[in-house]
């Protein structure tokens, strides 16, 4: 079974209009499997055919590895087109595009050296502990919470958004100003920032008419992927640098919005159009991924609990006229434990198999890998189903891992304060209540 040549050129042609739209700010709304990826790299290509500099070009992803992977994949265009090689263009974050502003304003003077983003493990073992034992909260639980509590009001201007259930009991003033009085001067101690919080020091410095990223970078195209999980403050970055003369590419979907506790919001693409009046704006209704029973059922179920103001859509699944058509099978069960439902899942996988079906082909999405891993993999076992097990921690967040990274770190950078600070808690001996000492945070000063 293939899908025809015209109905490919049929999707492609919906792609490039998107792609080839020369309005200033560009919406487009691309449900999944219908292209978005394949769209924002043709984008790039056509502005580079018309003699856009590839310095002037910024891609923006939602995740570290989605900006990797849609640099990989303008990178491997170049390659497809049998172009030379020359500049890249650049594929980052929202937090890593803050960061090089603020940088490249010379706004980061306050600090002892270059800051770094905190990746989790270091914001759970390093910065949230310290936190705890220096205002005496004993767990992990607390720390975090006021954590978050603090990057809400920097992603949303406000402790309560609605995006977020409050912790209970909710987080007081008093939490709130231990936790300033401890942030500020352990952030320039490790010369460091908090995810949530570099976008709106931009966004501050951008509205008090301070800091101009478009000027300061020379940007005149800024393609934001997953348009749909940026939160209000992303919104106002990203808003800001259109208004200052980036034209905008935004591309994503409402109905995957996923992000709320992140505080994303779907409004950001819905309202696009409001926000940048006489864009343009494409709709990609061509479903290469999914059979027409399965889409069927996903749009049935979306329009049933529309959240307010979703956009419609119409996506048309490909294989309903492939050569030969595939209608596709959807099933539902509905059991009464755990061990029932994986007893389902490895059955349904092993005719599956038995069918005729390559294993690398079934994929078995889980809600909770916690609570639903071992008995899924008990139950693929006994039906002698071949499977990769659900991957442990990443080895980077292993001690031994986060140990080996910090050493690189600082063959890299010498003042990669945080690195410092983990090689210290990682010697035989030394704890958290001997790294929150000052004689330890002295020695950081002098390393």
């Amino acid at each position: 079974m293939a899908l025809r040549r015209d109905q490919i050129e049929e999707a492609e042609r919906a792609q490039h209009a998107a792609a080839h739209d020369d309005r200033e700010h560009v919406r487009v709304v691309a449900g999944p499997g219908t292209g978005k990826s394949a769209t924002i790299e043709e984008r790039v290509w056509w502005l580079l055919e018309r003699g856009v500099k590839p310095d002037a070009i910024v891609a923006i992803s939602f995740t570290r590895a989605a900006a990797r992977d849609l640099e990989r994949r303008i990178a491997g265009a170049r390659t497809k087109r049998e172009l030379d090689d020359g500049p890249a263009v650049a594929a980052s974050t929202l937090h890593s595009l803050a960061l090089r502003v603020l940088r490249q304003a010379n706004a980061l003077t306050a600090y002892p050296a270059d800051p770094v983003v905190l990746a989790q493990w270091e914001l759970r073992n390093i910065f949230e502990a310290e936190f705890g034992k220096t205002v005496g909260i004993n767990g992990v639980t607390r720390p975090e919470q006021i954590r978050r509590d603090h990057e809400a009001y920097c992603a949303t201007g406000r402790y309560d958004p609605p995006s977020v259930v409050p912790p209970d009991p909710p987080i007081s003033e008093d939490e709130r100003v231990k936790f300033t009085r401890f942030h500020r001067p352990r952030s320039q101690l490790y010369s460091c920032v908090l995810p949530g919080e570099v976008v709106a020091r931009c966004v501050e410095r951008m509205e008090t008419g301070t800091l101009d990223p478009v000027e300061l970078l020379k940007v005149e195209h800024l393609i934001v992927d997953e348009f749909q999980d940026l939160n209000p403050m992303d919104l106002r970055f990203v808003h800001g640098m259109a208004s200052r003369g980036a034209q905008l590419f935004a591309a994503g979907d409402d109905d995957q919005s996923l992000y709320a506790f992140r505080h994303a919001t779907p409004e950001g693409i819905q309202r696009f159009p409001h926000q940048r009046a006489g864009c343009g704006d494409h709709t990609l209704h061509h479903c290469f991924r999914c059979a027409p029973a399965v889409l069927d059922a996903a749009q049935s179920l979306m329009r049933t609990y529309a959240a307010p103001g979703r956009i419609e859509k119409n996506l048309v699944s490909l294989w309903a006229d492939a050569d030969p058509p595939v209608r596709g099978r959807l099933g539902a069960w509905k059991v009464r434990s755990g061990t029932a439902e994986a007893n389902v899942i490895a059955v349904t996988c092993r005719r599956l198999i038995d069918a005729g079906m390559n294993p690398r082909e079934l994929m078995i999405l889980l809600s909770s890998t916690r609570a639903q891993a071992s008995e899924i993999h008990a139950a693929l076992t006994t039906a002698e189903v071949p499977f990769s097990p659900v991957r442990e921690a990443d080895v980077i967040d292993t001690d031994a891992g986060r140990t080996a990274y910090a050493i690189l770190s600082i063959v890299v950078d010498p003042m990669n304060y945080v690195a410092h600070r983990t090689l210290l808690g990682a010697r035989r001996g030394v704890g958290l209540g001997v790294c929150n000492e000052h004689r330890c945070r002295r020695y950081l000063l002098r390393s």
